[in-house]
């Protein structure tokens, strides 16, 4: 169905992809003519349509990519201050990817918290934007995003030194350069993250250590993972209650129904029946979370049993059997 999210998308779609056929018309001149047209179709008034008897068209009909002017900038369109949030965004949505692919929880499967930390301002700028956190919350799948000053209850440094760069500087010095750099305490290792040095004593001689001569571990406390880079921390609590099981469940039936429908050869506006069979655990999702799934799948109704209907498929969701069958309502 179109709603208005979809609708803008659409919309800002289609005037990308129409001032990208403007710009590329000199190079890919036919490719971009062919995009320009079926945009002029598809995509409500276009500069065809802006171009007869106002604008810059003059009344000149314009059916043509070539007979449009080339695209001019406005830089009152840019928004500084937005695209620096957007870097916080993006950065903090990769690293707690990387927390999620490290732990091995897949999308589909909600967590409750984000705690999300710098030393720099600027990489959390997004942070009480509701627009921007929903971002986050949706691309990560977390409940709640929490900003936090201080790490260093749920994250604990060590460091090791790196042999293939230091040992060729160091010499015979490295066996005790190695003890002292795995000695670094926390705020040791913390001034070597900000400043990019630390000093450690070699036989009276202070020896300054850099940043890419030593590698910079990282332990969590149980219950939690985290991604770490020079600035900035993401921790996501990894703890799965039974809700939150339930609920990542539910996303996968829902993505396994819409497969599905297409499978089937249903379009996507196309309303169906739902009936299914399952073990007492998904089943327990399916009634849970009935109107949930009926509302992602266009199901106007869900019941537990069994049909003789020409569309039915088996398959299972975190070791749970699931059996259903569907029909398109005519």
């Amino acid at each position: 169905e179109m709603s208005g999210d979809k609708v803008e998308a659409y919309e800002t779609f289609c005037h990308v992809l129409e001032g990208v056929s403007k710009v590329t018309a000199p190079f890919i001149p036919f490719l971009s003519e062919a995009i320009y047209r079926r945009l002029n179709a598809g995509c409500g008034e276009s500069s065809a349509d802006r171009g007869k008897g106002k604008g810059k068209g003059k009344g000149i009909d314009v059916r043509s990519v070539h007979l449009e002017a080339f695209p001019e900038s406005d830089g009152a369109m840019i928004d500084s201050e937005l695209e620096e949030k957007m870097m916080g965004v993006l950065k903090a949505v990769y690293m707690g990817r990387a927390v999620r692919s490290k732990v091995g929880i897949k999308i589909r499967t909600p967590l409750a918290e984000m705690m999300v930390s710098s030393d720099r301002a600027e990489d959390l700028l997004w942070v009480g934007d509701s627009e921007l956190e929903a971002l986050v919350t949706d691309e990560l799948n977390v409940k709640k995003i929490t900003a936090v000053d201080d790490t260093s209850s749920l994250i604990s440094y060590h460091a090791k030194p790196n042999y293939a760069i230091l040992g060729k500087r160091l010499g015979k010095l490295m066996k005790d350069a190695a003890k002292q750099i795995e000695a670094l305490s926390q705020e040791d290792i913390a001034q070597l993250l900000e400043k990019g040095t630390v000093t450690i004593d070699l036989g009276g001689v202070e020896e300054e250590i850099r940043r890419e001569e030593v590698q910079i571990l990282h332990e969590t406390v149980e219950g939690y993972s985290a991604e770490v880079d020079e600035h900035m921390a993401v921790l996501l609590d990894v703890r799965l209650t039974p809700e939150l099981i339930e609920e990542g469940m539910a996303r996968d039936i829902v993505n396994r129904i819409q497969n599905f429908r297409k499978n089937s050869g249903l379009d996507v506006s196309d309303r169906i029946e739902l009936f299914y069979s399952a073990s007492p655990v998904a089943a327990n999702v399916f009634k849970k979370f009935e109107d949930y799934i009926g509302n992602e799948t266009l199901a106007r109704s869900i019941e537990e049993g069994e049909k003789d209907w020409e569309h039915s498929t088996k398959f299972s969701v975190n070791n749970e059997e699931i059996m259903i069958w569907l029909r398109k309502i005519q």
